[in-house]
């Protein structure tokens, strides 16, 4: 005798679990992680949030990139405006040093020019009154 492979099952429903569910947070995770939370009718209708957070999560992720890029950038604008800011204040004692009057003297010593001893005169031009006719 031949047993028939396509029997019922007496008992058992058509729509029952095949293993048994996990129920509280552990069972969501296991229903997320593993695909099943897809296949019910629900999320189906939630696709389109989905999709938002999806977006909304790259667009969150790519404005950080693009957020810390700037800092380094800041940084290093910040760290080069500080070393001009030196090279300014080193030029700027090295030529006050070069331009007094002592270190003139000395440097148009070997082009024989000398200082003059005389004090610089001011002149001041009178001027003539005349009349208006």
């Amino acid at each position: 005798m031949v047993k028939q492979a396509n029997k019922i099952k007496a008992g058992v429903p058509e729509n029952a679990p095949s293993k048994p569910r996990i129920k509280g947070v552990g069972g969501a995770f296991q229903n997320v992680l593993g695909g099943n939370f897809l296949r019910r009718e629900s999320s189906i209708r939630l696709l389109p949030f989905f999709l938002f957070l999806t977006i909304t999560i790259m667009f969150y992720i790519a404005n950080t990139y693009y957020a810390e890029k700037k800092e380094r950038n800041i940084q290093a604008l910040r760290k080069s405006l500080k070393e001009l800011r030196y090279e300014y204040i080193t030029t700027r004692s090295e030529l006050m040093k070069q331009s007094q009057q002592s270190e003139v003297a000395l440097k148009l010593k070997g082009i024989d020019i000398k200082e003059s001893r005389v004090p610089p005169v001011k002149v001041i031009k009178k001027e003539e009154s005349t009349p208006h006719d």
